[in-house]
């Protein structure tokens, strides 16, 4: 039995809007160059900029403070970019609102905005281009004694990069589907020197779904549902590949038994995560007595939806679906740290005899 493509639709392209930061790219305070990824980020929505400008902060204490906020808002900032911090505001403060909104619109139209920011610094992806810089910079970096900002970012807008899915089957012994998928798409570069290798979101999906792939492939016995193996792009611009396929689907979506996405499947030293669980009953009991009985896994937590990967396109068109992921060990997620060097993988062989099993048993 081999693995076959999905006809001339082997590739399913479709073109997303995307905005990226090519060739080289730096940032200083005083003079100070910053290491990217680790001690900044420009954010994705960020135009470009060139040039070294005045620094000024503004916080708690001046917005609290109406004569401080009415000196602060009279001040001509086209030539300053100012540090918001609200790194020691509650979560739901208003005040912390009002201030993120004020960096989201740069309502002070100041040259650009520096966020402080504490811990370690996550990156994303964006459609589109704000007329003002944003970068995010650790809040230990920002100390009284920065009076300047030195940057060199360029921006580069695509308004339709071309990607794809790609997808593949081995044919079952009824006119039905288990479909197996995973992205494998990721953050890219920001810059020339600095990459995001995504080795837990998502190398470690990608890997499961094409090990399921080779060992049907490899099985002598013909499944009784045909499987179906998908690998979307753009999930982290937005599941924009799983959003393009439902809409244009190379199966009948009707006819799929049962679709396991998998994403962030490279810990598991506190088990699995299993979305929709709550939801179809009857097929998590069957994966909840397989464990009980096997023992692969640590613990299987429930969860209810949730719109939070590749799954949710296809429950959302009436797809039976669960979205796996591990639990415990490394939490590195959208930053320059998530290498495969330091992935455990520690119950991925176990996910993989359990997965196995219950579509077995379906």
């Amino acid at each position: 039995m081999k693995l076959r493509p999905t006809g001339k639709k082997y590739f399913q392209p479709f073109y997303i809007a995307i905005n990226t930061f090519p060739g080289k790219m730096s940032v200083s305070l005083n003079n100070k160059i910053l290491n990217p990824g680790i001690d900044f980020l420009v954010a994705p929505s960020s135009c470009s900029a060139n040039g070294t400008y005045k620094l000024q902060s503004f916080n708690k204490n001046i917005i609290e403070n109406t004569q401080k906020y009415k000196s602060f808002i009279n001040q001509d900032l086209s030539n300053t970019f100012i540090i918001i911090d609200t790194t020691a505001i509650e979560q739901n403060n208003s005040i912390k609102r009002e201030i993120e909104a004020i960096k989201n619109y740069n309502l002070f139209k100041a040259k650009g905005i520096v966020k402080a920011t504490g811990g370690k610094l996550s990156y994303s992806l964006s459609d589109e281009v704000n007329n003002f810089p944003l970068l995010y910079i650790r809040k230990e970096l920002l100390s009284d004694t920065i009076q300047k900002i030195g940057l060199n970012i360029k921006n580069k807008y695509y308004e339709k990069y071309k990607t794809q899915n790609v997808a593949g089957y081995i044919p079952g012994q009824v006119d039905s589907f288990i479909v197996f998928t995973a992205h494998y798409d990721h953050l890219g570069m920001m810059g020339g020197d600095c990459y995001f290798p995504g080795a837990n979101d998502n190398a470690s999906g990608v890997s499961m779904v094409l090990n399921l792939a080779k060992y049907y492939a490899e099985n002598k016995e013909k499944s009784k549902y045909s499987t179906v193996f998908i690998f979307f792009s753009a999930e982290d611009a937005g599941l924009l590949g799983s959003l393009f396929f439902v809409e244009r689907p190379l199966i009948p979506l009707s006819k799929i038994k049962f679709l396991i996405n998998l994403d962030l499947v490279g810990t598991g030293d506190e088990g699995i995560q299993v979305v929709n669980s709550t939801v179809f009953k009857r097929e998590f009991e069957i994966l909840a007595g397989i464990n009980e009985e096997k023992k692969y896994v640590k613990t299987i937590k429930q969860r209810g939806e949730a719109a939070n990967s590749d799954h949710y396109p296809f429950y959302a068109k009436g797809v039976k679906c669960f979205f796996i992921y591990t639990l415990g060990g490394i939490s590195e997620y959208h930053n320059v740290s998530d290498r495969a060097e330091t992935l455990p993988l520690t119950e991925y062989e176990d996910l993989f005899r359990l997965i196995v099993g219950f579509v077995e048993k379906l």
